[in-house]
Formats: C-alpha cells, sequence, structure tokens
C-alpha cells in the first residue's frame, strides 16, 4: 500500500543521509570538528583573530520591543540599538535571505 512504500523510501532516504554524513565526515576532519567541537573561545581570542584582516564580527538579536546589534571589532565592542520599522526589517531579511539563496 502507499503508507508502506512512504515509509520504506523514507528509512532508505535516511540512511542514505547518514551514510552520506558520515562520509562527510570521514573525509572532512574540519566539517567533523566544526560539528561536534564545543569548545567555546573567549572574546579576546575572537578579537585576536579579527586582528589580521580589520575584521568585523555582527550579532544581532531581537528583543520584545526593540532590535540590538552587538559588532566586535579587534579593539571594542559595543551595543547598539536599531530603529527601524518592522515592514522595514522584514522586507530587508527577506531580500537578504533571497541574495543568500540566489548565491
Amino acid at each position: 500500500n502507499d503508507i508502506e512504500k512512504t515509509e520504506k523510501d523514507l528509512f532508505l532516504a535516511e540512511n542514505e543521509q547518514e551514510k552520506f554524513i558520515k562520509t562527510l565526515e570521514t573525509k572532512n576532519p574540519a566539517y567533523y570538528q566544526l560539528k561536534y567541537d564545543n569548545t567555546n573561545i573567549t572574546l579576546k581570542q575572537f578579537q585576536q583573530y579579527l586582528t589580521p584582516s580589520g575584521g568585523r564580527g555582527l550579532e544581532y538579536f531581537i528583543g520584545d520591543s526593540a532590535t540590538y546589534a552587538i559588532i566586535i571589532s579587534p579593539n571594542s565592542v559595543s551595543l547598539k540599538k536599531l530603529n527601524f520599522k518592522e515592514s522595514l526589517a522584514k522586507n530587508r531579511l527577506e531580500n537578504t535571505a533571497t541574495t543568500i539563496v540566489n548565491f
């Protein structure tokens, strides 16, 4: 019947996915380490990582009444309250998601 066939197909697909992940982990030690290593780094270590390129780290979170961004540079950390309308934020997020998908 259709349900049994669907369950069998799902089981086979899950097995194939498991095999693929095991192969990926075996052939790519960096992927394995990234996936299973739960070591945290300090803020100072992150800033030292940014120093050679002069890069920046950006994290944001959306609270009940405001959205905030944390900007980390090699020499400073700042917290900024972001002021924008919800509709504008939604539009920007959708555009960003579309850009990432189409990349």
